[in-house]
């Protein structure tokens, strides 16, 4: 049976998600609510307002599980073709890094403008779909974890991976979970020695959005990220300097949004040098994916 205060906290998180994500959007927000009423699972994590990564850019999904990689899209009248939705807004980092791979996800989709028995009908349908997915997964199927019980069982694997997507608060809650630092470690900077051969690297990011815009800046400083995350170029308006200890890798994390859409920031990989460009651009090449923890 569940523990009281792992449903408070679910229960809050609900909350958060269907209430804030689909406001003002009747159709959409009648559905997603009643797929989740139907479906009472507090071991299934409900996402609303996806971002989906595609080759050309973004897409965004009504409603998501990441347990099963499974999203359902609210189809109105000028909307009923089999692509999904473009982001109608401008994707920025957080959003970018935030956003899962269309690569495998399984979309389901419900017409909104269907007569009330046939729009219910549907929705059973993708609700027992959802149960089926589920029961197949078994003892398989990831945990819905509060973010702390996600740590621990970070921790307890020994591994951080890019795909955790677990948010970090600061920079030093980032240098005591990972590198063993004490709790009155407090350091600000964005780039040091935070072990004898390694670097802790927090920059500033920027990436290269469908309309070619690139917008973040620090100081003189644009670091553009791939959209694939393997490789940034780093330069500075002001003209080419130096590498700092080129020999050493980077562990890297960006400044990114955790689900209550507050700045956090999320490991993106471990860089290392690979060149300078004749312009002065630096670039950096992922070399790993994961990272043993302290």
């Amino acid at each position: 049976m569940m523990a009281e205060n792992e449903r408070a906290w679910k229960q809050r998180y609900l909350y958060r998600m269907f209430s804030h994500h689909t406001k003002d959007k009747e159709m959409e927000n009648y559905v997603v609510n009643a797929i989740w009423a139907r479906l009472d699972d507090l071991n299934v994590k409900p996402v609303t307002q996806q971002y989906v990564r595609r080759p050309n850019g973004y897409a965004l999904i009504d409603l998501y599980f990441p347990q099963i990689n499974y999203g359902v899209e609210c189809d109105e009248a000028y909307h009923k073709d089999n692509t999904l939705k473009d982001a109608a807004r401008e994707i920025d980092l957080q959003t970018a890094l935030s956003a899962c791979s269309e690569d495998g996800l399984t979309i389901r989709r419900v017409d909104a403008t269907l007569d009330a028995d046939a729009l219910h009908a549907r929705i059973r349908e993708i609700v027992c779909e959802i149960r089926q997915k589920v029961a197949e997964k078994g003892e398989q199927l990831s945990p819905w974890l509060e973010q702390e019980e996600e740590w621990r069982s970070i921790k307890e694997r020994g591994i951080l991976r890019t795909e955790d997507a677990y948010s970090f608060k600061t920079i030093a809650d980032i240098c005591q979970k990972c590198f063993g630092k004490d709790a009155n470690y407090r350091i600000q900077r964005s780039f040091f020695h935070v072990a004898d051969d390694r670097m802790l690297w927090c920059p500033k990011l920027a990436i290269e959005l469908p309309d070619g815009s690139k917008v973040a800046q620090s100081r003189g400083w644009i670091n553009e990220l791939s959209a694939d995350w393997n490789v940034i170029i780093e330069h500075n308006d002001s003209g080419a300097t130096p590498v700092k200890h080129p020999d050493q890798p980077r562990y890297t994390f960006a400044k990114s949004k955790d689900e209550r859409g507050e700045n956090a920031y999320r490991f993106i990989g471990i860089f290392e040098w690979s060149e300078t460009t004749p312009s002065g651009e630096h670039i950096y090449k992922r070399m790993a994916s994961d990272m043993k923890l302290k």
